[in-house]
């Protein structure tokens, strides 16, 4: 399989860029407390980030609620790969 730097974007890669963002977030905002690299840590520097922007997506990682965002996007994968909205 040959990968391209510059290969067209998917859903696949948009949403690893959104959990990329969402991740970098927690990691910065876990560090601006001082707060430890370690799952405890990190946990609680997720569930801090409400109403989050990540590059024009929202995201909401509040302690107990596992409604994350706010946008469903309905799709068809048909044979072959090819994505019809």
């Amino acid at each position: 399989m040959k990968f391209s730097r510059f290969a067209p974007p998917s859903y696949k890669s948009v949403e690893g860029y959104i959990a990329t963002r969402a991740f970098a977030e927690a990691v910065r905002r876990n560090a601006a407390v001082g707060g430890k690299a370690d799952c405890a840590g990190l946990q609680k520097a997720f569930e801090s980030i409400t109403e989050c922007d990540v590059g024009g997506f929202r995201v909401n990682l509040r302690a107990k609620k596992y409604e994350s965002v706010w946008l469903v996007d309905l799709v068809s994968i048909m044979p072959g790969g090819k994505v019809v909205r």
